[in-house]
């Protein structure tokens, strides 16, 4: 009679894990799960990961407003609509460091309905500091 075993198993390979699965992550986990370029000077503030076979993250980082252009062509985020609120805090609760509802001058691009591969993104920018862009990040597939 044949017998099988399955094991299954999830883990943050040289992450901490925060209790509730989800870890932060580097600036190389975020460009290649989102599929993003982060361009040269970006400042990463803060990440979350937690997946298994789906995944999600979110990410908020510091750009130059010169490098915005081409960060928007090199992800294929196509133009950012003004005004418009792709990312919210409830994309990321209980966090001190994400606060995308504070930001008043704003775009946003959601691609949700039209993911990258598997990978659906939302992107806010926070366009209110002069010479700089707080952009804030969700990525996740299903």
């Amino acid at each position: 009679m044949p017998i099988a075993i399955m094991v299954v198993g999830c883990s943050g390979v040289g992450t901490p894990d925060r209790g509730d699965g989800q870890h932060p992550i580097s600036a190389a986990e975020v460009e290649a799960n989102a599929q993003v370029h982060l361009p040269p000077g970006t400042v990463l503030l803060s990440t979350t990961y937690q997946g298994f076979q789906d995944w999600h993250l979110t990410a908020v980082f510091r750009i130059l407003g010169s490098a915005l252009p081409g960060f928007l062509r090199d992800g294929g985020f196509g133009q950012p609509t003004p005004g418009l609120r792709a990312v919210t805090n409830a994309d990321r609760p209980d966090s001190d460091t994400w606060k995308p509802d504070t930001a008043t001058t704003i775009a946003g691009v959601d691609q949700t309905n039209n993911p990258v591969g598997k990978v659906y993104r939302k992107l806010l920018l926070d366009l209110s500091r002069a010479g700089e862009v707080t952009a804030y990040l969700v990525a996740f597939t299903t």
